[in-house]
C-alpha cells in the first residue's frame, strides 16, 4: 500500500474558484487498490475536513493539514497529488522533492512560466522522481481511435497536424500533448510563434493571449500547428493530415452535440465515422 497525500482538497459549488480535480485524482488512487489516503492539505480547513471524511479509511484516519510544508514534513508519504492554481505548482513540487516523496501527480498547466517549469524538470531528474502532469486526452477512446488510424496508414504518410482552442495556456496544453501523442513522440526539432497580449485576460491569474499561433517541426518530418483565441474559426478539435486523406476529431460537450471521430481518406466521398472502441 502507497502513502498518498493530496494538496487542494476544494469542492466545486456556488463562490468557489477550483475545478476540485482533488476528488477526481484520489478516486483515481483508490482505484488501484494499492493507495491509502495518508493525509490532505487545504488552506480552508474545512475542505481538508470534508474531503478527509468523505474519502478516508475510518480505519486508518487521514492527517489534515493546512500547511502543506507542514503535511510533507510529518506524513511521510510515498505519492502526493498537487491540485492547485499553477503559480503553486513550482513550490509544491519542490518541497515534495525536497521530502523525499517519489511519485507527484501534478495539475496542469504545468506552471505560469517556462523558468519556473524548467526548474521543476530538472528538479525531479536529479532526484529520480516520477512526476506527471494531467494530459488525460490521450486516455480518451476519441483520440486513441484517431492514433489507431494514422497508425493504420488510413491516411497515408503523416504531414500535418492542426489544433484549436481558446489558449494555448490552459487548453493548449492538452492539444501540444495529442500531437506528441498522435506524432509518436517525435521531439520538435523548431519553433515559431506570435501572440497578441493586448486585453491581457487571465486564466487561473495567468495573463493569456487573445490570439495565438505556434508552428511545430518535429524530428520525423511532421509539421503541426495551434491557432488559439477569440477568433479562431473551429471549435476544440484536432486535424490530422496525411497523403491520402484528412481525420477530424472533436470534443463532444455535455449536450452530446458533435462527432467525435470522422475520416476522409483514399477513395472515399464524403466524411465517414469510423467505429470507436470503448477503452478502460
Amino acid at each position: 500500500m502507497y502513502r498518498v497525500g493530496i494538496i487542494g482538497c476544494g469542492a466545486r459549488g456556488a463562490g468557489r474558484t477550483g475545478a476540485a480535480r482533488g476528488h477526481e485524482h484520489w478516486r483515481a488512487w483508490a482505484a488501484t487498490g494499492q493507495c491509502q489516503l495518508a493525509a490532505v492539505a487545504d488552506i480552508v480547513a474545512d475542505n481538508a475536513a470534508a474531503f478527509a471524511e468523505q474519502y478516508q479509511d475510518p480505519a486508518a484516519p487521514a492527517q489534515q493539514f493546512t500547511d502543506y510544508r507542514q503535511m510533507l514534513a510529518e506524513a511521510k508519504l510515498d505519492a502526493v497529488s498537487i491540485c492547485t492554481w499553477p503559480a503553486l505548482h513550482a513550490p509544491m513540487v519542490l518541497a515534495a522533492i525536497e521530502a523525499g516523496v517519489r511519485a507527484i501527480h501534478c495539475e496542469k498547466p504545468m506552471a505560469p512560466t517556462w523558468a519556473q517549469a524548467r526548474t521543476m524538470a530538472e528538479a525531479v531528474e536529479r532526484a529520480g522522481t516520477a512526476i506527471i502532469y494531467t494530459h488525460q486526452r490521450r486516455f480518451e477512446s476519441q483520440f486513441r481511435a484517431a492514433r489507431r488510424l494514422v497508425r493504420s496508414g488510413a491516411i497515408g504518410e503523416l504531414l500535418q497536424i492542426e489544433g484549436t482552442c481558446p489558449n494555448l495556456f490552459d487548453w493548449g496544453t492538452h492539444w501540444l500533448d495529442m500531437f506528441h501523442f498522435y506524432n509518436d513522440e517525435s521531439p520538435a526539432r523548431w519553433v515559431m510563434g506570435q501572440a497578441d497580449v493586448g486585453r491581457a485576460p487571465k486564466t487561473f491569474g495567468v495573463p493569456i493571449e487573445e490570439q495565438g499561433m505556434a508552428w511545430i517541426a518535429y524530428a520525423n518530418g511532421v509539421q503541426a500547428v495551434l491557432l488559439t483565441g477569440r477568433d479562431r474559426r473551429w471549435p476544440e478539435m484536432n486535424r490530422l493530415i496525411g497523403t491520402k486523406g484528412v481525420i477530424e476529431v472533436q470534443m463532444v460537450g455535455p449536450d452530446g452535440k458533435g462527432i467525435p471521430v470522422r475520416i476522409r481518406g483514399e477513395g472515399d466521398v464524403d466524411w465517414r465515422i469510423p467505429e470507436i472502441v470503448a477503452e478502460d
